[in-house]
């Protein structure tokens, strides 16, 4: 049993704590023009991976970030990817990291970190 006392150097860590980051809040956070923008933004900019055209492959990829209180979308990630497609994957992470800062959630008035889910529709016309 070993009792291992951290040496006093004199410098006191100052820990920087993560924002929290919210899933519910007073005001959604939005994107600039609202969600017909963001539809028209994805839709714009959007590769459908040519795998997926040679494949047939369609579905719904479901992607989570964080819109911080300052608007910036950060932490992109796939929640729920399409089976057999992981390009399509990437492209859904791709374009969301390439749109505009949002106007961020709200508590109280206060713009918070906020939890944001997208699906991304995947068809073929």
């Amino acid at each position: 049993n070993w009792d291992v006392q951290p040496e006093e150097t004199g410098v006191k860590e100052v820990e920087e704590k993560e924002p929290e980051i919210y899933t519910f809040v007073d005001e959604d956070p939005e994107f600039p023009g609202g969600y017909a923008a963001m539809m028209a933004f994805i839709q714009k900019n959007f590769n459908y991976p040519q795998v997926a055209i040679e494949n047939n492959i369609q579905g719904k990829c479901y992607v989570k970030f964080v819109v911080k209180g300052d608007g910036t979308v950060s932490g992109v990630q796939v929640e729920r990817g399409i089976a057999g497609c992981p390009e399509c994957d990437k492209e859904a992470v791709r374009v969301v990291k390439l749109m505009p800062g949002w106007k961020a959630g709200k508590i109280n008035g206060k713009s918070v970190s906020t939890l944001y889910r997208l699906p991304i529709n995947f068809a073929l016309e």
